[in-house]
């Protein structure tokens, strides 16, 4: 099952999704630590981090997807 879930999610953002959000994720996770001295995240607050970015860039390529189809759509109306 979660083979099936992390193929999912490979095949919908892509490796380059993917990359970007280990990327995003490790700045947060840099900018967050040298802010604040004594804070240190811990595993759950990484995870839903990393999550949280995997949604954002989703969301992003979601909305890429529908502006490039409609751009197609009014480019055939026209």
């Amino acid at each position: 099952m979660v083979k099936k879930i992390i193929g999912m999610i490979i095949k919908w953002v892509g490796i380059s999704g993917l990359i970007a959000t280990l990327l995003i994720s490790v700045a947060i996770w840099a900018f967050y630590d040298i802010s604040d001295n004594n804070a240190r995240l811990d595993a759950s607050e990484t995870t839903g981090m990393m999550l949280f970015v995997l949604l954002l860039v989703s969301t992003l390529k979601a909305l890429y997807l529908f502006a490039k189809k409609l751009k197609e759509n009014r480019g055939e109306d026209v």
